[in-house]
């Protein structure tokens, strides 16, 4: 069996790089031009990284914005999967509708 994966929100690798680089929020704000409020919610994981907010990042830090994008979606569905208690969404099959009853053609119409 494998080690176990840590999911990292964004906002730890956020702090790991401003730390090396000898930064804190309010530096990182000043460059971003945006508040300390704001980057102090994405490091502490309380607000999502937005496709704008990514591009930012990645101008700032050397990286795609995809990197950060990707780095959001997966933290955000590692929170979503441990609140379900399981490695998949709860979906139910059962009342799925069929693609006939989605477009409107069920019923012989």
């Amino acid at each position: 069996m494998g080690l176990p994966v840590r999911i990292v929100s964004p906002g730890e690798i956020i702090q790991a790089v401003m730390r090396a680089r000898g930064w804190t929020q309010r530096d990182l704000a000043e460059i971003l031009e945006r508040s300390a409020r704001v980057v102090s919610e994405i490091v502490n994981a309380r607000r999502e990284i937005t496709p704008e907010m990514a591009g930012e990042l990645a101008a700032v830090f050397g990286t795609s914005a995809r990197f950060w994008l990707d780095l959001e979606d997966n933290y955000r569905l590692h929170l979503a999967r441990r609140e379900w208690g399981t490695e998949g969404a709860p979906v139910s099959t059962t009342h799925a509708p069929t693609r006939s009853a989605r477009c409107g053609l069920a019923g012989g119409s």
